[in-house]
């Protein structure tokens, strides 16, 4: 990437972070050139005071002059101080800002970004990239192209400095800024793909090690023993993220060592230099002094000019991957709103659709075609894997198939602005969140002031809330989960009947379950089925499902088989074909102690 590139991209990505903050970003550029000043002002007055003090001690002159220097020197300490302060203050408030505005950012483009976009491994690298600080990291950026200025401004001052006295000192400094210069640029870009290659198993090792944290995990661990596994894996990948990163350090090592080593020479050729040229020249033990303190200085300054060009360049890197994640396209429609009408008799059309994964060759679900007409309870079945989730996902209008199309009224799903669609419908997942929050929280996930009162009552009764409702002290106000005060935690039944409300508070009018009953024994399986049926009169209720107590009400099925639609019909039609629906249903049927009675 070109230097004009990269500004453009910090330029647009710095504008997001500190919006609004102009007088933070002003302030912070009017210290930062006035810190400029500072050290030639020192160099001019260190040579003054030498000079006096010289002067004092070898013709007994008065320590008044001396006195106006040392008063100078402190004064100069003092501002600089007072800068710095006022400065890290600035930096430290303007830093809170741009976390802000981009974590925000951050979480706005994430919920437009469709679902499939996590599905594939290089995004979740990205994702991980821009959620490592980078609202600080911008800040960063824009201290170091401040402080490169600065430090820029401040070897000028001594270039000139030592340009009066002979040029060839002035050359021996640029000797000394163009390998620290060279050798920084590689060790930054060598650190970023260092970080960009680890990050992957850096995920993994912070996964395995997170299992130990886990109360769920525990328990196996103590019952099957492999803790030692798990804690074997995680020290195979922390030794080779950190071996590697090692090996990054003693090449950083050896490249600096070289400098320093580069350092002395000149040094020693900066000392003598001053010191042929005095012999010849007329200059006074505080010129003395003041070079030789000005190359200490240069070289200190070279370090931190550096050091700033090498932060830029490892800290931008990331910047580039943020204006990469903010121009990642978002879902767009042609802003048709086709759900607008309550009333309105919603018919789910599905033609010929297909789709696949990211970076995959073969296809999930293979020319699906089906209709469900308002207030239908229609079942999805099948066997694990045969892309009943998925299914409900392109339904959703989660995933967007590659092939064929899903019809609302006769628009395209694709077509319509996701507010409207989503006003219209409500899902319970098999995995549902457990958000810790309080339990109106969970249910309504909106103000206590802005909570319909009548819906959430309605919703906790349907999803059978109330019941342990009635039995926690706070009842609706009680914290869920460990991560708050006196917080509570629920069985599994109980978290899913939380979910349930939650999805039923939105009163949607078209209703999707996936997989509800998965961890439920038969006897709960029926009884959660009836009572979602009972909830759904009216409405238009999709079940997916791999076992079947789910189907018996319904008023169609869909069985589906390695991504294709094999069998149709509503119960007692699907048994009379005796086909893949049958089988399931006969190896069933002793669970819900049902008889299989049909005719040949």
């Amino acid at each position: 990437m070109n230097i004009l590139n990269y500004f453009r991209n910090y330029w647009y990505i710095f504008e997001i972070a500190c919006k609004g903050q102009n007088y933070k970003i002003i302030g912070i550029i009017l210290i930062t050139l006035a810190e400029s000043l500072i050290p030639v002002s020192q160099v001019y007055l260190l040579k003054k005071l030498t000079d006096s003090i010289a002067e004092v001690l070898n013709q007994g002159n008065q320590v008044y002059d001396s006195l106006i220097y040392i008063v100078g020197q402190l004064l100069l300490f003092i501002l600089g101080q007072i800068f710095n302060n006022k400065k890290t203050l600035l930096r430290s408030r303007l830093t809170q800002y741009a976390n802000y505005y981009v974590d925000k950012k951050i979480a706005d483009k994430l919920v437009l970004l469709p679902l499939i976009f996590f599905e594939t491994q290089e995004n979740h690298n990205l994702i991980q990239r821009i959620n490592s600080g980078i609202g600080n990291r911008i800040v960063i950026c824009f201290i170091s192209i401040m402080d490169i200025v600065k430090n820029i401004i401040i070897l000028c001052g001594y270039t000139y400095l030592l340009f009066q006295l002979h040029w060839l000192l002035a050359f021996l400094l640029i000797i000394l800024l163009a390998p620290s210069l060279h050798t920084i640029a590689i060790t930054s870009r060598k650190q970023y793909s260092q970080e960009h290659s680890q990050l992957q198993i850096l995920r993994r090792s912070q996964y395995l090690f997170s299992l130990f944290t886990n109360k769920t995990v525990h328990k196996e661990f103590k019952l099957f023993g492999h803790s030692k596994y798990i804690l074997k894996l995680w020290e195979k990948m922390m030794w080779k993220t950190s071996d590697e990163q090692y090996g990054l350090e003693k090449y950083r090592m050896k490249k600096e060592f070289n400098i320093v080593i580069l350092h002395q020479v000149v040094n020693a050729l900066f000392i003598l230099g001053i010191i042929l040229i005095g012999r010849n020249n007329n200059i006074t033990i505080g010129d003395f002094v003041a070079y030789s303190q000005l190359l200490s200085m240069s070289t200190a300054t070279i370090k931190m000019l550096s050091g700033g060009i090498g932060t830029l360049i490892n800290q931008g890197l990331y910047i580039v991957d943020m204006n990469k994640f903010i121009t990642i396209p978002e879902k767009t429609t042609n802003k048709m709103s086709v759900l607008e009408d309550v009333d309105r008799t919603h018919i789910i059309s599905v033609e010929n659709i297909s789709f696949k994964y990211p970076n995959s060759d073969s296809f999930i679900l293979k020319n699906i075609s089906f209709s469900i007409s308002q207030g239908e309870t229609v079942a999805i079945v099948g066997e694990n894997g045969s892309g009943k989730s998925t299914l409900i996902k392109c339904l959703l209008g989660l995933y967007s198939a590659q092939e064929g199309r899903i019809l609302i009224d006769g628009a395209d799903i694709e077509d319509i602005p996701q507010k409207e669609l989503y006003r219209k419908m409500t899902a319970l997942f098999q995995d549902f969140v457990k958000y810790e929050l309080k339990i109106e929280e969970n249910i309504t996930l909106s103000e206590t002031e802005n909570i319909n009162q009548l819906q959430f009552n309605k919703a906790i009764n349907e999803a059978e809330v109330i019941q342990f409702l009635e039995m926690l002290s706070e009842k609706e106000k009680t914290n869920l989960g460990y991560t708050l005060d006196n917080g509570r935690e629920l069985s599994g039944g109980q978290w899913q009947r939380i979910a349930l409300g939650r999805a039923l508070y939105k009163e949607a009018e078209i209703i999707f379950l996936d997989e509800p009953t998965a961890s439920l024994d038969p006897i709960s399986e029926v009884k959660l089925i009836n009572r979602f049926i009972d909830i759904c009169k009216g409405k238009t209720a999709i079940i997916i499902s791999h076992r079947l107590a789910s189907c018996l009400s319904a008023d169609k099925i869909i069985v589906l088989d390695e991504g294709r639609i094999i069998e149709v019909g509503n119960h007692e039609e699907l048994l009379l074909l005796r086909g893949q629906y049958y089988k399931m249903f006969q190896s069933q049927a002793n669970s819900y102690q049902y008889q299989v009675g049909c005719s040949s």
